[in-house]
């Protein structure tokens, strides 16, 4: 019982030493592991009431479910060494840690004793500024109490590592991880609104306004989110924004200056949903993939539960479900469309009648955001001809659609590579492009571009 005790029974000031050694950590690279430690041993006990492990190999590690990508990230390893010391402890796998087997044996079937020291294990987590973006309460356990807090309570941005920073208002927190901005209302009294953390994408940004404050030298800063609206002149609070004095104001700049990317037309992007990826393959996301567990943490700025129509839904990619609204929207206005087949790109060929045909590309998002090459910039490698673009937006309700003409998008791509080459000077030019809302926006329903009633 005495070896177990850092595994069932720990200390508090363990529990933070353990905490603090696991934000030292660096990415192993291809390189030794480090060994796993107790609070990692019985987070990983925890999850397997969440995944079934023995459903992945070592060639499909990456595709397991929450929480093994979140503990993955957090504790700087591959998901397959999750997964496989999930199967140490059950016995399954054979080498595992010296004390996986005694651990299980003792905690997997105490469900009371569990609950609690994986509380006490995420309440250390949370005192040492490791917040649910980094460490979700994936079984969710925690009260209300347990919101994230930084370890130093102080003005200004803190570190809590290199992907993770806080920046501390009047009358709450903001904070920015590699794909979320929270807002948290911690050690905030009698907030008007709801003190639930809420976060939202960090590619559903449009802007970071610092508006001034209608009383003092301070102001606020309000993230602006895709579905929202811009705040009014006569706004004092609001759920989506902090306020921060003077003092606080460089630290706020600074935050905006970090959303920069996420409301410049075109941003990059990598691993998201692509109309067409290289080689012209269209990959297949499914249109309910990402479970509502994800979301337990926090909630979202603006709910944007997909909700498809059926007949798109049953269709096989991404792509395809685009190009079959697009061209069915076409023919239910009264038009000809053909899907181009010669072409590696995603293109449909309209026939207004008594007007020539004209080609559209069609790009489609069911996720983050539509794509686009480097490439686009010249048209003249368009082997479709296109005169314009049409971006399909499965994510919306209902659907929708932007049409933009071709030599608008080709001068969008243009700029937005120029400004990466000004930003990142010596860095090879990336491949892909992402394409945000803002920049399509005022393309709208714009079917009246195609000779088409809108």
């Amino acid at each position: 019982m005495s070896e177990l005790i850092e595994f069932v029974d720990p200390t508090d000031v363990g529990l933070d030493d353990a905490w603090r050694s696991v934000l030292q950590r660096m990415d192993p690279g291809t390189g030794r592991q480090v060994n796993f430690i107790p609070c990692e041993v019985v987070l990983c006990l925890c999850a397997i009431r969440l995944v079934d492990h023995s459903r992945f190999g070592s060639g499909s590690a990456s595709r397991a479910p929450f929480p093994v990508p979140e503990l993955a990230r957090l504790f700087r390893r591959p998901s397959s060494s999750i997964l496989a010391k999930m199967a140490n402890l059950d016995g399954t796998r054979p080498n595992g840690g010296k004390h996986d087997r005694a651990v299980f044996e003792q905690l997997a079937g105490a469900h009371a004793t569990l609950d609690e020291l994986y509380r006490r294990i995420l309440r250390a987590a949370r005192r040492q500024a490791i917040g649910p973006d980094l460490l979700p309460d994936f079984l969710n356990l925690l009260d209300a109490t347990d919101n994230p807090a930084p370890a130093d309570s102080g003005e200004g941005g803190d570190t809590v590592d290199a992907s993770v920073r806080w920046f501390h208002g009047l009358d709450g927190q903001v904070i920015v991880d590699r794909t979320h901005v929270w807002i948290t209302r911690d050690g905030v009294a009698d907030y008007q609104f709801s003190a639930e953390p809420r976060r939202a994408p960090i590619t559903a940004v449009r802007a970071c306004r610092l508006l001034p404050s209608r009383h003092g030298s301070g102001g606020f800063a309000h993230i602006l989110v895709d579905g929202a609206e811009e705040l009014t002149p006569e706004v004092e609070s609001h759920p989506e924004a902090i306020t921060f004095s003077h003092a606080q104001r460089p630290e706020f700049e600074l935050l905006a200056t970090l959303l920069d990317d996420a409301v410049t037309g075109l941003v990059s992007r990598a691993g998201s949903d692509e109309d067409e990826a290289e080689g012209g393959q269209s990959p297949s996301v499914g249109l309910a993939e990402r479970p509502d567990r994800r979301l337990a943490a926090g909630t979202e700025f603006e709910s944007r539960v997909l909700k498809s129509q059926s007949e798109v839904n049953s269709i096989a990619t991404t792509a395809d479900r685009g190009i079959a609204w697009f061209i069915d929207q076409v023919r239910s206005r009264g038009a000809i469309a053909t899907r181009l087949t010669e072409t590696r790109r995603t293109a449909v060929e309209v026939l207004v009648p008594g007007q020539r045909p004209v080609t559209v590309r069609v790009k489609t998002r069911s996720g983050l955001g539509w794509a686009a090459s480097r490439a686009d910039e010249d048209p003249d490698t368009d082997d479709t001809g296109s005169e314009f673009w049409a971006f399909v937006d499965l994510t919306a309700k209902p659907l929708c659609m932007y049409i933009l003409p071709t030599a608008r998008v080709t001068a969008e791509v243009r700029a937005a590579n120029d400004l990466r080459v000004a930003r990142y000077p010596g860095r090879r030019p990336v491949g892909t492009l992402g394409v945000n809302q803002e920049m399509v926006r005022d393309g709208r329903d714009r079917w009246d571009l195609l000779g088409l009633p809108r």
